[in-house]
């Protein structure tokens, strides 16, 4: 018998830390502002607790009409094929997801982006016959999206690593596995009340 099983793709397969600070360093310099490695660093530790682009530009103490403006124009470029290219797998990607195929699971890649287009080349380039389907969402309701497809498919688990891929899983009765490899920090995702692994591969060794 197979089950499906959910993955969200950017901080869960894919590390994206590189892509979204080289996008917000470049929009930054449009602006007239440089971003040192210790600027883009204490912003991306501002987004592992939890923050918005927007809210952690102005954690950084930039005023509310330039960081919302940046905010604005770094969605416009993050999904861009020249930085979506610089996304790689997170170790034991590859190998975890061959496993989980032979015992039984259907790995189906469930994730919120603007351009859909441009998501499933990316799938297809870094994980070519090692998943079963990409299927994107709309990120302005990226909860509910996932939610929807998580039931048609009476997913057994879902695999994320934000609070809104737990708000997801959680609307539908779908076990949650928080991972702490992406977007939020082991302590953030306790916060919420999640069981947080490491990587998938951890997550792997924890299903049945």
């Amino acid at each position: 018998m197979t089950s499906v099983l959910g993955l969200d793709f950017d901080g869960t397969l894919v590390g994206c830390r590189r892509r979204q600070l080289s996008a917000l360093a470049e929009v930054a310099r449009a602006e007239e502002a440089a971003f040192d490695d210790s600027a883009l660093r204490e912003f991306w530790e501002f987004k592992l607790e939890g923050a918005s682009t927007r809210e952690a530009l102005l954690l950084l103490g930039h005023d509310d009409v330039w960081a919302t403006r940046v905010a604005a124009a770094w969605v416009s470029v993050v999904e861009q094929e020249r930085f979506l290219m610089l996304d790689e797998l997170l170790p034991g990607t590859v190998k975890t997801l061959d496993e989980l195929s032979s015992r039984g699971y259907v790995p189906r890649v469930l994730t919120a982006r603007t351009h859909p287009d441009r998501a499933l080349r990316q799938v297809d380039r870094l994980l070519a016959d090692h998943v079963d389907s990409t299927h994107v969402v709309s990120p302005r309701a990226a909860p509910e999206g996932k939610g929807r497809w998580l039931k048609a498919w009476s997913a057994a688990a879902f695999v994320g690593d934000t609070e809104a891929d737990a708000s997801a899983a959680r609307a539908e009765g779908i076990p949650f596995y928080a991972v702490c490899s992406g977007q939020r920090s082991q302590k953030y995702l306790l916060a919420w009340g999640l069981r947080v692994f490491a990587d998938l591969e951890e997550v792997a060794r924890a299903l049945p």
